[in-house]
């Protein structure tokens, strides 16, 4: 999970299988968090979000197209 910056596992250790639903086949997992994540996770929003909550909204806008555009290479995977 993306938690204040950085990649960190998940305490618990869980997983959801994902399926593709033409093959049946198991193409990736998700981490399950629990109360552990959404704790850290609301602590690190706590301290990011007076920054934040102070950008206009145009480069907010900016920032959620740029991620947008990684994850579809991403997910696109190797050509």
């Amino acid at each position: 999970m993306w938690i204040a910056g950085k990649w960190v596992e998940v305490e618990s250790g869980r997983r959801y299988p994902v399926f593709n639903p033409a093959t049946a086949e198991e193409i990736a997992q998700l981490l399950l968090g629990d109360k552990n994540e959404v704790d850290k996770a609301v602590a690190a929003d706590s301290k990011t979000f007076p920054v934040w909550s102070a950008k206009p909204q145009s480069e907010l806008s900016q920032i959620a197209m740029k991620i947008v555009g990684r994850l579809r290479v991403a997910l696109r995977g190797p050509e």
